[in-house]
């Protein structure tokens, strides 16, 4: 009977750990941070993620700035489409976009955080092209209907496994993109 407290205690942290982690997993917080931006007046930050362990999907939540939890606002994108690319806030701080590497970009309302619709930004490439010629590293709003994007050219690497990733290449290039959002479809 040596064995039961021993047992026990092994029982006891593995169901202490597993019960801290899953929600902790579930609601978000543990993720990487691969984009952040800071609203006008400084008190909220976007934030977009991507999963642990396999990181295929990709997030934006907002949260009090400098904080560690806060509120999912939607999906940005997957591996397919493009991992994040940039966050920026309207200069009055109604708006947040959010965009794939590859171009697809999600415009948010911030007090409301409801998804106001999605658009192909056209500057980057051809719609639905994967991969497209450019990366999107930088946004800005030029105005509550325009963007300014910045871009790298796409260039592959080779990983060790000899699959091709890609990186920016040294061609950065500026360009304006008018807000012309394809609506969210209702959910009734």
């Amino acid at each position: 009977m040596w064995f039961v407290k021993p047992a026990l205690a092994t029982i006891v942290v593995v169901i202490g750990t597993v019960g801290c982690l899953v929600p902790l997993y579930l609601g978000g917080y543990i993720s990487r941070e691969l984009v952040v931006a800071v609203s006008p007046d400084g008190s909220m930050e976007a934030v977009c993620r991507g999963w642990y362990p396999d990181q295929t999907e990709y997030e934006l939540w907002l949260r009090p700035e400098g904080g560690w939890f806060g509120r999912r606002l939607g999906n940005v994108g997957s591996e397919s489409i493009g991992r994040c690319g940039a966050v920026a806030w309207s200069n009055d701080g109604s708006l947040i976009a959010v965009s794939t590497q590859s171009g697809l970009l999600n415009v948010y309302e911030a007090h409301t955080m409801e998804l106001q619709g999605t658009q192909w930004l056209h500057a980057v490439g051809e719609p639905g092209t994967v991969p497209t010629p450019r990366i999107v590293t930088a946004l800005a709003f030029d105005s509550p209907s325009a963007l300014r994007l910045t871009m790298c050219s796409r260039q592959p690497r080779p990983r060790p496994a000899d699959t091709p990733y890609f990186a920016c290449g040294p061609s950065v290039t500026t360009a304006a993109a008018a807000l012309e959002l394809a609506r969210p479809r209702s959910r009734h």
